[in-house]
């Protein structure tokens, strides 16, 4: 019986996964990525201080999750205790910002929520973050803990992230699968998943093409791109000018990230990171405590600064000297405690995330695709790697019920 082929356009972590649960299927399976290697923005840089990730530093672990990884031969490593604690500055980090007075307003609100159920918190179209917490909640939870809190994930402004991508599948059977708290990744960094992950598609029979581009009127037979959102637009604007448009109103935001390597570790606040509210004025989104969070990491105490967003697109031109300068400067307002600078590695993306504001909300509402083109990506909805696996997941069952049984 002759297998049914596939093309994926984009080897990065959706288009890799994509291809492991569609060669499961028995689909003949073509990975193409344009890159000398796989994994897109995962990469894991070792350098005689330790090791810096690119990206992603952990995956969250869930059934599908561990699924993958026995399937690929994958061993985890699980984070340290200290990776519990999570501050948010306010002055200076706290496990909790929000003050007693503003603890007691904000208690019975949660109450409500208890007695009346999850679905008095369901969010409109077309509403802001900032506007279904300050509604649901209070001004200073928003600005306080929720907002730096999807900061850190979303890298957006809360007065323009779209309330219902962010948490419209609290209301929609989204995320009922079975996912933990706890964060894992390779003993060698995040890169030996996907090396693995690599490995074992050769042996699943997908054909991998490195270090090629791709005409979409050339390839016979269903079409997936697994690209950022500004490659798809690219590699649509001929073939589907119409798509390609809609894709083009999907905004994006720079994202720099910066390992560093200190002398000492902090006194205090160690655990898994600190989140800056916008408010607090500074550049810095977000710091993670890589050596509080898993073994191995470093000869020194390493800690990883997010920077850019859609406040601060400016970072992505800084140079490294204003780099150096700026997370001294900034690590000794926020951790108050100051010590040498040893090292430090940075990673530049012009297009780090998508921006889940009302805008993608408003294009994916919208969006229709031609007969046997799909679309994969951490713009479509889900974001995070565990996330993204689940809609790898999906997508391949979609797939072969078209492209198959269809």
């Amino acid at each position: 019986m002759n297998k049914k082929q596939i093309h994926i356009i984009g080897g990065g972590f959706s288009g890799m996964t994509l291809a492991w649960c569609l060669a499961r299927q028995n689909f003949e399976v073509h990975l193409y990525e344009r890159q000398n290697r796989l994994g897109g923005m995962i990469q894991t840089r070792f350098n005689d201080f330790g090791q810096a990730e690119s990206a992603a530093n952990a995956i969250l672990l869930s059934d599908l999750v561990l699924e993958l990884f026995a399937d690929i031969g994958f061993t985890f490593i699980s984070p340290l205790k200290n990776s519990k604690k999570r501050f948010i500055f306010r002055g200076r980090p706290r496990q909790w910002p929000l003050n007693f007075i503003e603890s007691l307003i904000l208690l019975p609100k949660l109450l409500k929520v208890l007695v009346c159920g999850k679905k008095i918190l369901r969010p409109q179209a077309l509403q802001s973050v900032s506007q279904w917490s300050d509604r649901n909640f209070s001004k200073t939870f928003t600005s306080c803990l929720l907002g730096p809190a999807l900061q850190g994930i979303y890298a957006g402004d809360v007065t323009q992230l779209s309330a219902s991508l962010i948490f419209g599948g609290l209301f929609h059977g989204r995320g009922k699968s079975k996912v933990s708290k706890m964060m894992v990744s390779g003993e060698k960094g995040m890169e030996e998943l996907v090396e693995k992950l690599s490995q074992h598609l050769l042996k699943q029979g997908v054909e991998i093409h490195l270090g090629e581009s791709v005409c979409l009127e050339k390839l016979q037979g269903p079409i997936v791109i697994a690209t950022s959102v500004r490659q798809a637009q690219n590699i649509l604007q001929h073939s589907h000018p119409e798509l390609s448009q809609s894709l083009q109103a999907i905004e994006t935001a720079a994202v720099v990230t910066v390992t560093s390597y200190w002398k000492n570790s902090p006194p205090k606040y160690q655990g898994f990171g600190v989140l800056v509210p916008s408010a607090a004025g500074l550049k810095t989104l977000g710091l993670l405590m890589n050596s509080c969070i898993f073994p191995f990491r470093s000869r020194f105490h390493s800690e990883t600064y997010i920077f850019g967003g859609p406040l601060h697109p400016e970072v992505l031109s800084w140079s490294d000297e204003q780099i150096r300068q700026k997370i001294v400067e900034e690590r000794r307002q926020i951790l108050h405690t100051e010590t040498e600078l040893l090292h430090f590695t940075v990673s530049r993306w012009t297009e780090g995330l998508p921006q889940y504001n009302l805008s993608l909300e408003r294009v994916l509402s919208k969006l229709k695709l031609p007969k046997s083109i799909y679309l994969h990506g951490n713009y479509l909805g889900q974001i995070g790697l565990t996330k993204i696996l689940a809609r790898s997941l999906e997508l391949s069952k979609e797939i072969g019920q078209k492209e198959l049984h269809g």
